[in-house]
């Protein structure tokens, strides 16, 4: 499980075994978890993200960490598409992890982001945007 801590700095996972007992948590850097995924080896994937972890210049990138079933940090990934980029949600399949995100354009607008991460390494495999879209509070 993951989700918001009390700081702004950190995403925090909990991981559970089969009878409810709490087998590890971690908390690192993030603005809170995004999305947590499992594999059958038991290896936990957390999408988060955090200014500037791809470059001093990048603002908000997308992360995704790996840790292994005791709770060891195995690897931590970020990714830039330009500009403010925010994780939504991601899938686990064929040891591949499916990203989706959004990168904002300019005030109002934003580009949808969807990319392929290797679940070994963390390595982009692709990606791609779509066309800006205006957001506005009335739509959902």
């Amino acid at each position: 499980m993951t989700g918001r801590s009390g700081t702004l700095s950190q995403a925090p996972v909990i991981v559970w075994d089969t009878a409810g007992n709490v087998t590890w948590t971690k908390a690192v850097l993030g603005r809170g978890g995004n999305d947590v995924e499992l594999d059958a080896a038991g290896n936990t994937y957390l999408l988060t993200g955090y200014n500037n972890q791809v470059s001093s210049t990048t603002r908000q990138d997308i992360s995704i960490y790996k840790f292994n079933s005791t709770g060891v940090q195995q690897w931590k990934q970020s990714y830039d598409f330009g500009g403010n980029d925010f994780a939504t949600k991601f899938v686990l399949a064929a040891g591949r992890l499916s990203v989706i995100g959004y990168n904002s354009v300019n005030s109002g607008y934003f580009n949808w982001v969807t990319f392929q991460a290797d679940a070994l390494s963390g390595t982009k495999l692709w990606n791609t945007s779509y066309n800006s879209v205006h957001c506005t509070d009335t739509q959902s």
